[in-house]
């Protein structure tokens, strides 16, 4: 005897919904919360890929590090919300790929998480040096504020960027020549002083050597008198000096400028890869001086570059980063004192011996519009004349 089924008994199991198929109204949240993962997580996986070795990623790679760092955050905090709030999407992959991305933008954003955890005493003897962008040598401030400001640091080294002047109208070529030699020896009285196109370095111990690097060989080489050719291939100024019985080199550094904004469009991809190419050029001499350079050293200036931007990977990877003894997990240098200060373009780093004691972002007091980087360091054997 055959019994009929009950009503229901054998019911067909409801069709499971796709997230991404689900009711729409319900689930447009979730929808465009996956759009957004998917497409951050395809910028970062590019943005690994890319940064440092295409010249043309140079400009999406200028990513501010808080964006590299909000947005993934933003999504986790969107698909945390879109589940509290039991909708019928599922969150899971979004979820996911805001986890991998954020990953991935940790390095690429700069964060220093040392920095949490570091002691910061600075040992007697230690040498203070500062490293500041000028700007333009303080042209858009009186000089005597300008000079007492520098004076004020009371630093033992001075690495000193844009030791010109720019002339507007002249365009590109708008870098004009100051010579301010007597003054800073009138200013800086017991300080050796070096110069080198845009660039100068202040120092109480005494300078032993001068030794080009990188394009600089070639310009030192065949004895270029020419200012403005110095200027543009001479980014690096390297000096070494006698600290108690020991050597220490000393790099000075500013980077050309990746983008120049407000070009013709049809100009604009030949001229970035022309910089990329020129700052490449220098990048690679540096790194080589480095590996070549048996002392302890200490490098520092405006690189011009951002930690996602790839460049100064290989730097990064034969030194220590002066900001891991620094106050902020999150360091930014630039635009000083304004509401976009989002970019970290001031680097300072050790490497052979040299240690980071203390590392600070100041203000630079209305002379500039980078923040003033003032650092604490030691070589193995060697000391400063203040603590």
């Amino acid at each position: 005897m055959v019994t009929a089924p009950q009503p229901g008994r054998f019911a067909l199991p409801r069709p499971r919904r796709s997230w991404f198929l689900a009711d729409r109204a319900a689930t447009w949240p979730v929808r465009l919360l996956a759009a957004v993962s998917a497409g951050w997580l395809l910028f970062c996986a590019l943005q690994e890929a890319l940064t440092g070795r295409a010249w043309f990623w140079v400009v999406p790679g200028a990513a501010p590090p808080p964006v590299l760092l909000g947005v993934p955050l933003l999504v986790l905090l969107a698909a945390l919300t879109v589940r509290l709030r039991r909708s019928r999407g599922r969150v899971r992959w979004p979820a996911v790929m805001g986890v991998l991305s954020l990953a991935v933008g940790l390095d690429q954003s700069g964060l220093t998480l040392a920095a949490a955890t570091a002691d910061r005493t600075v040992p007697p003897g230690a040498i203070h040096v500062v490293a500041q962008n000028t700007e333009y040598w303080g042209s858009d401030v009186d000089p005597d504020r300008f000079y007492a400001y520098l004076k004020a640091q009371n630093a033992d080294v001075y690495l000193l960027q844009e030791y010109l002047h720019w002339d507007d109208a002249a365009g590109a070529d708008g870098a004009r020549e100051v010579d301010d030699t007597a003054r800073l020896k009138r200013e800086f009285p017991g300080y050796q002083v070096v110069t080198r196109g845009e660039l100068v370095t202040l120092s109480r111990f005494p300078v032993v050597a001068q030794p080009p690097v990188g394009p600089d060989q070639e310009l030192r080489a065949r004895g270029e008198g020419d200012w403005s050719r110095v200027f543009a291939g001479a980014k690096v100024l390297r000096t070494d000096l006698a600290v108690n019985g020991s050597v220490m080199s000393f790099y000075n550094v500013h980077m050309l400028v990746p983008v120049a904004y407000g070009m013709p469009p049809q100009d604009f991809p030949a001229d970035v890869h022309r910089r990329q190419r020129e700052r490449r050029q220098q990048f690679d001499g540096l790194v080589r001086d480095v590996r070549a350079n048996p002392d302890p050293l200490f490098i520092a200036g405006d690189f011009n570059t951002n930690a996602g931007m790839g460049d100064l990977n290989e730097l990064r990877g034969l030194t220590q980063d002066a900001a891991d003894a620094g106050d902020t997990v999150l360091p930014m240098s630039w635009d000083a004192d304004s509401w976009h200060d989002w970019w970290r373009f001031d680097w300072a780093f050790t490497a052979h011996g040299s240690r980071t004691h203390r590392y600070s972002l100041s203000s630079p007091e209305g002379t500039s519009d980078h923040l003033r980087q003032d650092a604490w360091i030691t070589g193995p054997a060697t000391g400063g004349t203040h603590g």
